[in-house]
């Protein structure tokens, strides 16, 4: 995916496979966003921390979250959770979660990043 080695949480894994059958044209435009994200990444040769793109938020340090805004009219704000490590091309995909579920996915990441930082 544009160069990166994927790595998937177990989390995540478990929720993609609900997400997509229920919220596809969510998904659809997550995805879309993600890969948005990675193509601006090559392209601009920018750290991602600098890089202005509607869907991308920065959530805590090397964490950010991706809507599936420009999806749509009425999509449900499904959150993609996800860290980079642009100098090993690694992008680790942490957690799908809605709104409600915002604040125990945050401390979920928090979790994995540091599991992430302890295996660098």
């Amino acid at each position: 995916m544009y160069g990166f080695k994927v790595q998937q949480s177990e989390r995540f894994r478990s929720r993609f496979k609900r997400y997509t059958k229920r919220h596809e044209k969510e998904m659809k435009a997550i995805r879309k966003n993600l890969y948005s994200t990675l193509e601006m990444l090559g392209e601009l040769s920018l750290p991602i921390h600098q890089i202005k793109f509607g869907p991308l938020k920065c959530e805590f340090g090397n964490v950010f979250r991706l809507s599936p805004q420009g999806g749509g009219v009425g999509l449900k704000p499904i959150r993609l959770y996800f860290s980079i490590d642009e100098s090993k091309k690694i992008l680790y995909l942490l957690c799908l979660g809605t709104k409600t579920r915002q604040s125990e996915d945050i401390k979920y990441c928090k979790e994995e990043v540091k599991k992430t930082d302890g295996q660098k």
